[in-house]
């Protein structure tokens, strides 16, 4: 018989991304969020009269695969313990006990994932914040006295000042390690964003923000900023050229590896949690 996992967690906890993880792994993914998208549903909740015909299909579906020895992932909320009792009971006599993998994502990183949703697919459903936030108070934690658990935790979502650790060796010129730790402290509770691409641009709008200098738009290869001139040659004097070519460069790059270590060892927990 086929294994069969159970996505557990609230909307915006990170079932969707981790589920992904295993279909890419050769396992088959059900869900009800891109089974109503396949429809032309684009709005949540379902009515339920259209999420009992979705239901249906969706367990008729499970049924099958299992007889069949497939692996399954069940990207649902499973958000109560009744729910998954019910699905526990349907797989029992095909002799299949599923794994629960409980996303124990907190509720800030939730409602935060909720608000940057864009409707783009079934797996990016926009939701009002005070249903999201309904449905995070609302859920039922697994238990390991359930059967078979894993939980995965959320850390808190990095910041932009981790990027700006360690400092350069060298600078352009006398001014540039003064924004360098200004602009750490700027954006100290500013989360990088997911692509490494859109570094630069907020970088940019931080510096002019800042000092009213424009990286994208001054040919100037320097400017000065009294706030900054602490005495010696070049004081106060800003390499527009150093942060254009050398020093927004390295923070994006940076983002670019965190992120990578990131996924790295989220991988690297559902692998253990197995």
């Amino acid at each position: 018989m086929g294994r069969v996992i159970f996505m557990c967690g609230p909307a915006g906890s990170g079932k969707s991304t981790v589920a992904r993880d295993y279909e890419k792994q050769g396992m088959t993914r059900l869900s009800f969020d891109t089974e109503a998208w396949s429809r032309g549903i684009t709005v949540m909740p379902l009515p339920s009269e259209v999420r009992a015909e979705i239901e249906h299909a969706l367990r008729a579906r499970l049924v099958e695969l299992v007889r069949a020895g497939t692996d399954v992932v069940l990207d649902f909320s499973f958000w109560s313990l009744a729910m998954r009792d019910e699905y526990r009971a349907l797989l029992r006599p095909l002799g299949v006990v599923p794994e629960t993998v409980y996303l124990a994502t907190d509720r800030a990183t939730v409602l935060r994932r909720i608000g940057d949703r864009a409707a783009r697919d079934g797996d990016d459903f926009t939701l009002s914040a005070e249903l999201a936030a309904a449905y995070f108070d609302h859920f039922e934690a697994p238990t390991e006295a359930e059967g078979p658990l894993t939980v995965l935790t959320s850390a808190p979502a990095a910041t932009m000042a981790v990027l700006f650790d360690p400092e350069p060796e060298t600078w352009g010129l006398r001014g540039d390690p003064h924004l360098w730790r200004e602009l750490r402290e700027h954006l100290s509770a500013t989360v990088i964003p997911p692509s490494a691409e859109a570094v630069p641009g907020l970088l940019y709008a931080a510096v002019r923000e800042l000092t009213g200098l424009d990286l994208a738009s001054d040919p100037s290869s320097s400017g000065y900023l009294e706030q900054y001139a602490h005495g010696g040659m070049s004081s106060g004097m800003i390499s527009l050229d150093t942060w254009r070519q050398r020093l927004v460069p390295l923070l994006a790059e940076r983002a670019r590896a965190g992120a990578g270590e990131r996924a790295g060892e989220r991988a690297g927990e559902r692998g253990a949690g197995r």
